[in-house]
């Protein structure tokens, strides 16, 4: 990866929130903003390409003004779902995820994954706390 690497970063909001009573999470207040505003915010000042991967209340979703794509199925299939179909839309070199309902997540968190990857020269990158 140099500066000149694309990056699309990709907000997975397309579950069905079983254990939230079907709530579409990403539409869910917290402090005010739905839960899928604070991920864009973050994603937007890291990434070259923001997606919005939903399957429901894709009205709504588009109203934050980055494209929305639904999965390539709609059986709710789970977020391996949603990150193949931001793989299938998205043109850069490295794709950059992250759930709808993470709203302390920041910038500088991706940022960093981000320059993990560059440093290890692997393939893949998750968070990890040392637990988890």
């Amino acid at each position: 990866m140099n500066e000149q690497t694309k990056v699309t970063g990709t907000v997975l909001a397309g579950g069905l929130a079983r254990r939230m009573g079907n709530q579409d999470k990403g539409l869910v207040l917290f402090r005010g903003k739905p839960m899928v505003e604070y991920a864009l915010q973050a994603m937007s000042v890291v990434v070259d390409q923001v997606l919005i991967n939903a399957n429901r209340n894709l009205e709504q979703y588009q109203q934050f003004g980055v494209p929305v794509i639904a999965d390539q199925t709609d059986s709710f299939d789970g977020p391996l779902a949603g990150v193949y179909t931001a793989m299938v839309h998205s043109q850069a070199e490295i794709l950059l995820v992250m759930p709808c309902d993470t709203p302390l997540v920041g910038p500088e968190h991706l940022n960093r994954l981000l320059q993990t990857l560059k440093t290890c020269g692997a393939d893949i990158c998750v968070a990890f706390d040392g637990e988890r």
